[in-house]
């Protein structure tokens, strides 16, 4: 299937194995399209079935998802098999749940953190038991998913700001956009410090935060003039560090491939921020979808 669209994916349409999503900014262009992707499969003999076709839909499922003109949403019926998830008895019970929270972390702030009580039973060597602090993490992350929000799409033009910050054990980012002189979510991001760098100092953990998730965020990044945020004032001058060495000297190395500005937010202001610190949607140019057609391939 990928061979026979090549050229159009990401374009014109997304193919993942039998499942096709052909989209478009407007009814023509999503029609033009179709037209398109048809042929190609006109060409390759290809059968449809007409029954599986979902034809000019302003939101489809695709892939756990809900794909829609606002944004991208949580699939409705996998949230409610989150709120009915019943308490673990075992570890692979709870490998399980990690497993499908995981797919939708990008909609979870702080997800590293929140998992972090659940992660630490999955450990080798660790006693299987379900404590407080185990059923507290639980309900969380029911009560963030049932909540989540939709991530917006990203737009060809609007400065990107990614926010950073950093704990003594997690580090997260938010990754938004100027929208019509709106400040839009993309995404969210967040990961668990190891134990060597639970050891670094705040600059070290902060600058850390900064590489991670500039990196974690390079085809949004790479390539345009953006801002990142910190409460952390030392990272202002980040460009102007004279003579570093070892470590730091290769994460500068990596982030002087980018354009960007730091500027420090109070933490006050930052912290506010916090509750929506958790990953990634990938961008799909022009996935505004007012005609949009969905079709399984038999």
């Amino acid at each position: 299937m990928e061979k026979c669209i090549q050229g159009y994916q990401w374009e014109r349409c997304l193919c993942y194995l039998d499942d096709v999503i052909i989209f478009g900014p407007t009814f023509e262009k999503a029609l033009e399209n179709v037209e398109f992707v048809f042929e190609r499969f006109r060409q390759a003999n290809i059968k449809l079935k007409p029954k599986k076709f979902s034809l000019f839909q302003h939101q489809v499922l695709f892939l756990g998802h809900l794909i829609t003109d606002e944004g991208i949403a949580c699939d409705p019926s996998k949230i409610e098999a989150v709120r009915d998830w019943p308490t673990p008895k075992n570890i692979n019970e709870v490998r399980s749940f990690l497993g499908l929270a995981g797919y939708y972390r990008r909609f979870i702030p702080e997800f590293s953190e929140i998992a972090s009580t659940l992660t630490h039973l999955t450990k080798k060597g660790i006693r299987f038991e379900w404590t407080t602090q185990c059923q507290e993490s639980l309900n969380v992350f029911k009560s963030k998913l049932i909540s989540a929000p939709i991530l917006n799409y990203p737009s060809e033009t609007g400065q990107f700001i990614l926010d950073t910050d950093a704990s003594g054990h997690a580090i997260g980012a938010v990754l938004s956009q100027i929208q019509n002189g709106e400040e839009k979510v993309l995404a969210y991001a967040s990961k668990m410090l190891s134990d060597t760098q639970r050891n670094y100092c705040t600059t070290y953990r902060e600058l850390l935060a900064v590489l991670t998730f500039v990196k974690h965020f390079r085809h949004y990044l790479i390539g345009q003039n953006f801002k990142i945020r910190s409460d952390h004032a030392s990272l202002r001058w980040l460009k102007n560090f004279k003579n570093p060495e070892g470590m730091v000297a290769r994460w500068i190395s990596v982030l002087e491939s980018y354009n960007f500005i730091i500027e420090h937010r109070k933490g006050s202001q930052h912290k506010m921020l916090m509750p929506y610190l958790g990953n990634r949607i990938d961008f799909v140019k022009g996935m505004i979808v007012p005609g949009v057609i969905k079709i399984k391939v038999v």
